[in-house]
Parts: structure tokens; sequence; C-alpha cells
């Protein structure tokens, strides 16, 4: 996806960037009043005037992040992974996740770059010297604070919770690394890219869907202010656990069976072992006869549990999946 990104950015870039001034600018990107129902619309970067006439940015903990010529960066989250990708040089990258080399599918993207637990192996960090390091809130408070005692300088992501905090630290990232300009530009088109997919299906025409996973007996969903409910959202289904449930719940067989969507939205493989399920397959989803897989859509892992670039490709594979055939039908 990245080579498909630098081609839009470059064509973009041609035709015009977004023009910021010096000092405290507030970065916004499409219109608000556009957000289409359950979507996500863009955030904005505030930029904060120091004591010292310099700048800096807020992270997702409330701290002041100064913005400065960053040369060694260290990552230690996935979506900080694929943006460092997208915005910052080779040369300014000192580490990535194991987990994104790790990657089935995009692993091969973060060749070459030393592959670092950070937070777990800190000494192994340390020995790179970087100058930032970007994390999530998932991160050790303890860790985080003897890292900033070495003079490292530490940006959290936050959360993620689907397009619009994806989105929010894409310009946060670019930002960092010296390239605003080229995060509003991103931002701008991933987001544009996005809202084309189901722009043209009307709401008479959409399909009902939940996304789960389930393990032994255990059964999880997603609902609202997930990467999941902006995936099936913007995918142009209607994402019926959204209306019911936060985050991501642990649902029981009947609660499942009472929300009985058109369309399952699982992981690789799961498929059969859902329809499988003596209740389960009563699911519309299954097959009535039979109890296999009849409106199950599966995607890899690496595609379908992103809250990152991938969001916008399992959009448009679970679309093409779901209204293909009839999106051709006069």
């Amino acid at each position: 996806m990245s080579r498909v990104w630098t081609t839009i950015i470059n064509l973009l870039g041609v035709l015009g960037a977004v023009s910021l001034g010096l000092l405290g600018l507030v970065w916004s990107g499409q219109d608000p009043g556009a957000r289409p129902e359950g979507g996500a619309q863009p955030s904005t970067l505030e930029l904060n005037v120091l004591a010292d006439g310099g700048r800096a940015i807020r992270d997702a903990s409330g701290r002041l992040v100064p913005l400065r010529s960053y040369r060694r960066i260290a990552s230690a989250s996935t979506v900080s992974d694929a943006l460092l990708l997208e915005f910052a040089s080779p040369e300014q990258v000192v580490s990535f996740t194991t987990y994104s080399a790790d990657n089935e599918w995009f692993g091969y993207r973060y060749a070459g770059k030393p592959h670092v637990d950070a937070l777990r192996d800190v000494e192994s960090l340390l020995a790179l010297s970087p100058d930032l390091l970007l994390v999530s809130t998932l991160s050790s408070g303890s860790r985080l604070e003897r890292l900033r005692e070495t003079n490292v300088e530490i940006f959290s992501i936050g959360e993620m919770r689907g397009v619009d905090s994806f989105l929010a630290n894409a310009r946060a990232i670019a930002t960092l690394v010296g390239r605003p300009q080229l995060g509003e530009v991103y931002a701008d088109a991933y987001l544009r890219r996005l809202r084309s997919i189901a722009a043209k299906l009307p709401a008479s025409r959409r399909r009902t869907a939940i996304q789960l996973t389930y393990y032994g007996n255990k059964i999880y969903g997603s609902g609202r202010d997930t990467s999941y409910h902006d995936v099936l959202t913007y995918a142009g289904l209607v994402d019926v656990g959204a209306q019911r449930y936060h985050g991501w719940p642990a649902w029981s067989i009947e609660q499942v069976l009472e929300l009985d969507p058109d369309y399952v939205i699982t992981r690789d493989g799961m498929g059969h072992q859902l329809c499988a399920h003596a209740a389960l397959s009563q699911l519309a989803a299954c097959e009535p006869t039979t109890g296999a897989p009849h409106h199950v859509i599966e995607l890899p892992d690496a595609i379908i549990n992103d809250p990152g670039p991938s969001m916008l490709l399992a959009a448009e594979t679970i679309h093409e999946r779901v209204y293909g055939t009839m999106e051709e039908t006069p």
C-alpha cells in the first residue's frame, strides 16, 4: 500500500499542498459537516508555542512534545511503524517493532532495520541512541520515565479507535518528522478514498453486518469507536453491533443470534468454525441447510485487525465481496 500512497501523494503534491503558517495554527481536514453516518471526521492538530519560542504538539497523554529535528526515531507501535514508512526517511528511523517485522503480509516492508520490543528490551533500545520514541497508551509508565531520564523524547499516539485516531496520528507523526504538509495531503486523500467506496450506494440497499471472533466458547465482537466499526461503515454496511455496544465486547451466543446480521466479518479460517457451531449455525450468514459459511467474509489478520493504513484495504475488500455482483446488476 505504501507504493500506492507514494503515487497519490506525489500527484496531489504537484497540485498544491496545504500552506501552513509558522506559529499557533490549527490544521483541519474536510468539512466536519461532511461526516458520514457512523463514520469518522478529521481531527485537528494544534501547534503550541513554548516559553523558549519553540513549537510543540500535544500527545495522547497530554504532554507537550517539542518539534525538533529528530534524526533517530524508534517505534513501539505497529501504527507508528506504518506511518514512519510513509513520512520518515530511512535515515531517520533506527528501529521498528518486532510485531510489524513478524507480520505475515507486510513484514517485508520493515526489513533492513533493527526490530525491537522497545518497552520490554529497554537496553537494546537505548543501544540505538534514539532521540524520539513513538508509543501507544498501553506502554508501561515506569519504563517511559526511565527513557525520559536518558533524554529520549516520547510521543504517545494513544488508543487506536478507528479512522479519526489514525488520521490524527498521521498528521502528528508527519509533523514530528518534519513533513507536516505531507501529513495533510495523506490524511485528506485517505479519507477521500474511504468516502468514495460506498458513496453511490443508497441506504435502502445497505446490508447489516457484525465483526466477530470465536475462540472456544468465547465470542468477541466490536461496537462504536473501533476500527472495525469504521471499516464496516465505509464499506457500505450497517454495523448492527455498534447500535448497542461500545468498544470490544464479549458476546454471548444469545446476543449474537439476536443481532443476526446479513453478513459476518471475521478472520481467515474462522468462517467454518463459526457456522459449524450448533447454535451459531442458525445465523443468517450461515447456509441454512448445510451450516456452511454463506455470507461470512474472512480477511487476513494483517488486514482486518489493523487499526492503521489497512482499514482502507479492508473496507474496499469487504465492499467488493458484498456488493460487487449486486452493483453490476441494473
